[in-house]
This record gives C-alpha cells, sequence and structure tokens, in this order.
C-alpha cells in the first residue's frame, strides 16, 4: 500500500521539476539539444481536427507526435483516404510519430482484475 507523498515530499519533486526545466532551458541555449527521449505530444489534446493539431505541434517546435484520434475517430477506425490524408500533413508540417495510442487494453470484461 502506498502511503500518501508529504507536503514536504510534494514541493520537494516540485523544485526538482523546476530545476530540471531551468537546466533543459541552459542546454537549449548552449546548442545542447540532444536527447535520448522524444518528446511528443498527443495529437487529439490538442484538436480532432488533424491539421490543426500538426500545425500547433509544429508552430511549437515540435518533431514528435503520438496519434490516438482524428477527425473524431480512433486511429483504428480510419479509412485508407484517412491515413493518406494524415501521411500528408505529417510531412507537410515535417513531424514524425512516436507511436500509436490504441485502445487495445481499455476494456473491462467480467473476472477482470482491477
Amino acid at each position: 500500500m502506498n502511503s500518501p507523498v508529504s507536503r514536504r515530499e510534494f514541493l520537494g519533486g516540485l523544485a526538482v521539476m523546476g530545476a530540471s526545466g531551468v537546466l533543459a532551458q541552459s542546454n537549449r541555449a548552449a546548442g545542447l539539444t540532444h536527447s535520448a527521449f522524444r518528446i511528443a505530444v498527443i495529437n487529439d489534446e490538442i484538436s480532432q481536427d488533424f491539421e490543426r493539431a500538426c500545425s500547433v505541434a509544429s508552430g511549437f517546435g515540435m518533431k514528435w507526435i503520438e496519434l490516438r484520434g482524428m477527425w473524431n475517430k480512433n486511429v483504428l477506425d480510419l479509412g485508407a483516404h484517412e491515413i493518406s490524408e494524415s501521411q500528408r500533413l505529417l510531412k507537410k508540417y515535417r513531424l514524425r510519430v512516436t507511436d500509436i495510442a490504441s485502445p487495445l487494453f481499455k476494456v473491462d470484461w467480467p473476472g477482470a482484475p482491477k
């Protein structure tokens, strides 16, 4: 059982996060932008309009995007034309896909563990 986080631990965590942000900013200023991590945004957190999502992500300097839903459909439900259009938009905005956030394990079935 996890114990609740104390106020001191929470504030300490915030301080670490803030310090890492300052470090990241100073690294960018020094030209040290290489990282093993791919920072991405989930496209439908911006908009269901995939072109709008790509435009916003690209406008913020993002190079990577995670796909979950577009045009009010889950990516698993896209047709061939929509897939082609999404590929065209990714190329247009120079974005690469980190992964697909599929609903694969989002299911409840009788007797499943909580």
